[in-house]
């Protein structure tokens, strides 16, 4: 990787092919593998880069770059930082961003739960109702194991601080 923004890593093979199984995986799961290969990047970085650290190292446009932060941001997975005397700006993955993560899979899994719970309601049918019923169990289910994890991370995370 070149240098850009005071910042000059090379990647190890292992590290390349971390990036590429993070990106696939998480276009497997329905987002950018853009997305998960920047965040990849950053989890492998040790210090925060910026846009044309994440443009070099990825070879894909700043728009790319733009758009993927914007969404990693949203969910929590990264900040941005600015420098004194610096024109760019810099991200870094935030401390413990799986609870956010496990906090926006509940809030997925509530509204799919809640989804469910309205058609129970609405439809008579015995056959469905019960099909219903399950499916809405196994929501909830899901819901309180997932708050076990985010539970779980947010105390090894203060843990890990002390």
């Amino acid at each position: 990787m070149g240098k850009r923004c005071d910042i000059t890593f090379k990647l190890s093979e292992a590290e390349r092919e971390f990036i590429d199984r993070l990106g696939q995986q998480v276009q497997t799961d329905g987002m950018s593998r853009i997305m998960g290969q920047i965040w990849a990047v950053l989890i492998l970085s040790d210090e925060a880069l910026c846009a044309s650290d994440l443009v070099d190292v990825l070879s894909i446009s700043k728009g790319s770059v733009s758009t993927n932060i914007r969404t990693l941001e949203s969910m929590g997975v990264l900040e941005r930082r600015s420098r004194i005397g610096a024109r760019q700006e810099y991200f870094y993955i935030t401390s413990n961003p799986y609870s956010a993560l496990i906090h926006a899979q509940i809030a997925r899994v509530d509204r799919t739960k809640q989804i469910v719970s309205d058609a129970r309601a609405r439809i008579s049918k015995p056959a469905t109702r019960s099909k219903l019923a399950e499916f809405e169990r196994f929501y909830g289910v899901l819901h309180e194991k997932l708050f076990l994890v985010a539970d779980e991370l947010k105390a090894t995370s203060e843990d890990a601080d002390k």
